[in-house]
């Protein structure tokens, strides 16, 4: 489901609604939701950079990896491109820097899991 049917479904959720409190109950838990499936996806990152950490050991390469970095960093931006372009169907847009930032506290993160294989 693209991010346009996201929306009319929400939407469309959204009229069943006779109050506020409803409403946005409704709408919490889908925040909720989104956030449980972020932090699902960070263990589940986590998980893949520690046997990271233990090939790089293996292998005698170092942790840090400046090109890679550079290269999550640009398929972000291009990502968000892309996101960007559904979203101004909607009158929105989403700011790449946001998630990089997101991505470099989990990137650095990574960095101490490799270093402990």
């Amino acid at each position: 489901m693209d991010i346009v049917e996201f929306d009319d479904k929400l939407k469309k959720s959204l009229e069943d609604f006779k109050t506020y409190d409803e409403a946005i109950a409704f709408l919490r838990r889908k925040l909720d939701s989104i956030s449980a499936e972020l932090v699902r996806l960070s263990v589940e990152r986590t998980v893949v950079i520690r046997n990271v950490g233990k090939v790089k050991k293996k292998f005698a390469v170092p942790v840090y990896a400046k090109a890679r970095e550079q290269e999550i960093l640009k398929n972000i931006d291009n990502l968000v491109a892309k996101e960007n372009e559904s979203l101004k169907r909607l009158g929105l847009s989403f700011d790449a820097d946001i998630v990089k930032k997101f991505l470099k506290d989990l990137m650095d993160y990574s960095k101490k899991v490799e270093e402990k294989q």
